[in-house]
């Protein structure tokens, strides 16, 4: 195991292959498997973000395990970009953004494909912009919502687990939820270069759900 490179700032994906007792679980991180004790229960082929270190002896330490939401699930369909001024793209055109939705639904090949369309456009018509892309091979997923002079902005990006910011632009304020205290120290440092917002809270919450949650069948879709 001491074989093993990983970047101690970001949280890394794991998925659990094998449960051998109530409380040992067999962990897959890339090509190795390890072997942990979790406290709380994991569910077998799910894949959950979780933090790495090293002891005083070189052994690994795995904390803070957390479930990846099931959109990720759906990532074959997610909508492929270059760079990440897609992001900002998308922002500014949400009638062109529901254009490649509405093209993308007639053209799909299965349930699945059909169901993910779907949600993104129930997630429009709660007031909620849901936007998933692949930009070189790594996925973004972002959603927000308006009311009033507040905007809600939940984003997963790579290793970079949940995070929600609340936005108030009459105030040019930010409150910021995060999963890790190393994605929040990653995003104390960037917020550095916003001039226009000031940063009135950062603070660690491990179950940051979603603005919009996807429905996992058609029925749920027809109730």
């Amino acid at each position: 195991m001491s074989s093993i490179e990983f970047n101690a700032k970001l949280p890394v994906s794991v998925e659990v292959i094998e449960r051998k007792f109530f409380d040992k679980y067999i962990l897959k991180l890339g090509t190795q498997r390890l072997e942990c004790k979790s406290r709380k229960s994991l569910e077998v082929g799910r894949m959950y973000w979780a933090e790495l270190k090293r002891s005083s002896t070189s052994s690994i330490i795995i904390s803070g395990l957390i479930k990846k939401p099931d959109i990720l699930e759906y990532m074959d369909y997610f909508f492929s970009f270059q760079s990440f001024d897609a992001v900002f793209e998308v922002m500014a055109d949400i009638k062109k953004f529901k254009e490649m939705i509405l093209k993308s639904l007639a053209e799909a090949n299965s349930k699945k494909e059909f169901l993910f369309y779907t949600n993104l456009l129930l997630s429009m018509q709660s007031g909620v912009v849901t936007i998933p892309l692949l930009i070189d091979s790594k996925f973004f997923f972002l959603q927000f919502k308006r009311e009033a002079h507040f905007i809600r902005i939940y984003f997963l990006f790579s290793n970079l687990a949940p995070v929600l910011i609340n936005l108030d632009s009459l105030n040019q304020t930010l409150n910021i939820l995060v999963s890790y205290e190393s994605s929040l120290r990653i995003l104390q440092e960037e917020l550095e270069t916003l001039v226009d917002f000031s940063v009135q809270s950062i603070m660690l919450k491990k179950d940051i759900k979603p603005i919009f949650d996807f429905k996992n069948s058609l029925l749920d879709l027809k109730g």
